[in-house]
């Protein structure tokens, strides 16, 4: 298998999501493509196939997808959020909408959940958000390490952002960071369907029994 070797420019990007379509999950940074879901850097040889001229749409691969239990924590946790915040000045936008770091603008990250002040909402001429102030990713074992460490880098300097909220799909575990000074931020865990979390930004609690409704671990 060919990795990528080369660093793509962000119009190349832009080229292979929109010829990919609503086909699995692609992220860019750094001159690298992503697979969201996957956890991993898309092969080149395949990058340079679906950039050519004589691409055809026919030809595409399945893609990895997300889980059903990633796919029901969502659903959970934006009926919660929209419940919650409702009548409060937020928009919360699910899983295809993208973000941009000012800092970074290269980058194009799609969080699983997007937590927006609907008035003072920013957008590129790309759709991506540039103002969230909350933002939500589920991870599974294959993306941990992006999650846990290159995202909550990311996020941490976009000014805007006063939460990042991380759900594990396979543990009833909840990690909230919460911004409390500009470069100080603070860390809750909360393990366990007894536990509730609290989001200090909006002032709300969400119990994790709520977070994994109709999601049981046994049965898996």
């Amino acid at each position: 298998m060919l990795v990528q070797t080369r660093k793509y420019a962000f119009e190349d990007f832009i080229k292979f999501y929109e010829r990919i379509g609503e086909r699995g999950g692609f992220e860019f940074v750094d001159g690298e493509i992503w697979d969201k879901y996957a956890g991993k850097i898309v092969d080149e040889s395949f990058i340079e196939c679906i950039l050519s001229d004589t691409f055809n749409e026919n030809d595409l691969p399945i893609f990895a997808m997300p889980t059903q239990f990633h796919d029901l924590i969502i659903s959970n946790l934006l009926f919660i959020l929209l419940e919650l915040l409702r009548g409060r000045g937020f928009m919360t936008y699910s899983q295809k909408t993208a973000i941009c770091n000012e800092c970074t603008e290269k980058h194009y990250r799609e969080p699983d959940l997007v937590v927006v002040e609907k008035k003072r909402e920013q957008r590129n001429t790309f759709q991506q958000v540039l103002n969230p102030v909350m933002l939500v990713e589920v991870l599974s074992k294959s993306t941990e390490k992006i999650d846990l460490v290159d995202k909550l880098e990311e996020y941490q300097k976009i000014p805007s952002v006063q939460v990042y909220m991380v759900v594990w799909q396979d543990k009833y575990k909840v990690l909230i960071y919460s911004r409390k000074e500009e470069f100080i931020w603070e860390e809750r865990i909360y393990e366990g369907l007894n536990k509730t979390a609290f989001v200090p930004f909006f002032d709300i609690e969400i119990p994790l029994n709520r977070i994994y409704e109709d999601v049981s671990f046994e049965i898996q």
